[in-house]
């Protein structure tokens, strides 16, 4: 994120709570990626009596070693899907993913993430499947 404006970042980081409600644990490896699970949080803004968000089912992944939120989408009259809730600053989304990726429970499946035998791109068999007798 080179564009990332930290001042900013750390403003909002400073101004908002981040809560994490609940996260459901969902482990599903990708080639490329591993899906932790999903977040339900509230976001809050303390000096403004009043305000608070909920989101639910915010998707939390490690995409290339990196972590990554993904919102839940609709599907519109178009045809594609669009999300339904999205921080629109770079800022934001890093204030978000740093709040919930820090929260123990994502933490946790973060580690259990690391332990996942390595998943191959299609086509390949990765060690795991090669032990495997019943894979052909």
């Amino acid at each position: 994120m080179a564009d990332l404006d930290k001042a900013v970042a750390a403003k909002l980081w400073d101004a908002m709570t981040v809560g994490i409600d609940r996260f459901h644990l969902k482990l599903f490896p990708h080639p490329k990626s591993v899906f932790l699970g999903y977040a339900d949080i509230t976001l809050t803004i303390p000096q403004l009596e009043g305000f608070a968000l909920k989101v639910r089912g915010v998707g939390c992944k490690i995409l290339k070693g990196n972590a990554m939120l993904e919102f839940k989408e609709e599907l519109g009259a178009d045809g594609e899907y669009y999300p339904q809730v999205f921080p629109k600053t770079h800022e934001m989304r890093a204030v978000l993913t740093t709040a919930i990726f820090a929260h123990k429970d994502v933490q946790e499946a973060v580690a259990a993430a690391g332990r996942l035998p390595e998943q191959s791109d299609e086509g390949e068999a990765s060690e795991a499947d090669a032990a495997n007798p019943f894979n052909s």
